[in-house]
C-alpha cells in the first residue's frame, strides 16, 4: 500500500524492485513521479494507474488511455456541441493531475473561442466554500472538475444548492458508485456527467467480456475495468520480449520501444498502444457518462468513445500542465 503517498511509494518500490522485471502497476502521477529516476535509470517498465500527458514522453512507462490533457479538450467539444458552452472554469487539484486536465481546458478554449478561468482547490470536503462561492459568482457554462469523488459531491451539491444551473464534467477519477446515495444524489443527477478514458464495466467488448468471466463473484467496480486495461501493454511486451529470447529489463524496453499496436480486445480502438510513435502515437477518444443508479456501476452511457476535432488536431509537444 503506497498509501498514494510519493514517500512512501519510493521506500515500497525500493524493497521489491530487486525482485522484479517490470511493474504491473504504479498507482498515481505523484507518486510515479518519485520512482520515475530510478524506473529510467533501471530500465523497469511500469505500467501506470494514472493519466498525466507527462507519460508519452517516457519510454519507461506503458500508459493506456486519453491523457488529462486531451480528455478535457473532448470535453469541450462535447459541451460546445451539445451544450452550446461558451465559458468554462476549470476546478481542480494542484499537481499533475489536476493541473493537467485544467492546461488541456485553457487550450481548447483558446483553440474555441471560449472564456476560460481556473481555480485549484484542496482536498476535503470542508475545503470546497471557496470553489462554491467562486462557481456560483462567475456562473459559467460549464465546469470541468479534476478533484475526488468527495469534493465532486461536495462543490456539485453545494453549488447546486446556491442556485448554480451550469454543467459539471468530472475527470474519471471524480465519480464513485457511492455518490448515488449522497445527498449530493439529485444535483448530480441533474447537473453532472462524467468523461472517461475507456467504456465502462458492463461494455458488449471482447476484452469486457474477458474481464467479468475472469470476476465472476466481484462487485463491478471501474477500478477492475482500468486494472484490466492498463494490463495489456505489459503483456504484449512481454510476449514480444518472449518471442525475441530476451526477459531481461533491457530486452523487454526495446520490445516496448518497438510496439506499434497493442491488440486492448476491443476496450480501446485499434491502432492503441503505439509506443513506437512516442508521443505522436497517443490514444485520444473519450466516452461521456451520467449517474445511473440502475446502472451497474453506477452510471449509464451517453456518449461512446470519441474524440473531437481539437484534440484531434493537437500535437503534444511536452506536458501540457507546464502550459497553464
Amino acid at each position: 500500500d503506497n498509501k498514494y503517498n510519493p514517500q512512501v511509494h519510493k521506500e515500497v518500490y525500493e524493497q521489491i524492485k530487486g525482485n522484479v522485471l517490470a511493474l504491473a502497476q504504479t498507482l498515481g502521477s505523484p507518486t510515479t513521479a518519485a520512482i520515475l529516476p530510478d524506473l529510467k535509470a533501471s530500465n523497469i517498465v511500469a505500467a501506470p494507474a494514472s493519466w498525466t500527458s507527462a507519460w508519452a514522453f517516457e519510454d519507461v512507462i506503458i500508459e493506456s488511455g486519453a491523457n488529462y490533457c486531451i480528455e478535457s479538450m473532448n470535453t469541450l467539444d462535447y459541451a460546445v456541441d451539445k451544450y452550446k458552452t461558451k465559458s468554462v472554469m476549470a476546478v481542480h487539484y494542484a499537481g499533475d493531475y489536476g493541473d493537467d486536465a485544467a492546461a488541456g481546458a485553457k487550450i481548447g478554449a483558446e483553440k474555441l473561442g471560449l472564456t476560460f478561468s481556473h481555480l485549484k482547490t484542496d482536498a476535503g470536503a470542508d475545503k470546497q466554500a471557496g470553489a462554491i462561492a467562486e462557481i456560483v459568482t462567475k456562473k459559467p457554462d460549464l465546469v470541468i472538475l479534476t478533484t475526488g469523488p468527495t469534493e465532486t459531491a461536495t462543490i456539485v451539491g453545494g453549488a447546486a444548492a446556491r442556485g448554480f444551473t451550469g454543467r459539471f464534467i468530472g475527470t474519471s477519477p471524480t465519480w464513485n458508485p457511492g455518490l448515488n446515495a449522497s445527498p449530493a444524489a439529485a444535483a448530480l443527477a441533474a447537473l453532472y456527467e462524467q468523461s472517461a478514458p475507456w467504456n465502462s464495466w458492463t461494455t458488449n467488448s471482447a476484452g469486457h467480456e474477458a474481464m467479468r468471466k475472469a470476476l465472476p463473484s466481484v462487485t463491478p467496480n471501474e477500478g477492475y475495468t482500468s486494472g484490466w486495461v492498463w494490463s495489456y501493454p505489459l503483456k504484449a511486451a512481454l510476449q514480444k520480449a518472449a518471442a525475441n529470447k530476451d526477459l531481461t529489463r533491457a530486452g523487454l524496453l526495446a520490445a516496448v520501444r518497438s510496439l506499434e499496436s497493442v491488440d486492448y480486445e476491443g476496450m480501446l480502438p485499434a491502432g492503441a498502444g503505439n509506443f513506437k510513435a512516442g508521443a505522436p502515437g497517443q490514444v485520444k477518444v473519450t466516452a461521456f457518462y451520467k449517474p445511473d443508479k440502475a446502472g451497474a456501476t453506477g452510471v449509464a452511457q451517453v456518449k461512446d468513445l470519441t474524440v473531437g476535432p481539437t484534440a484531434s488536431a493537437y500535437k503534444l509537444d511536452g506536458p501540457c500542465y507546464s502550459k497553464l
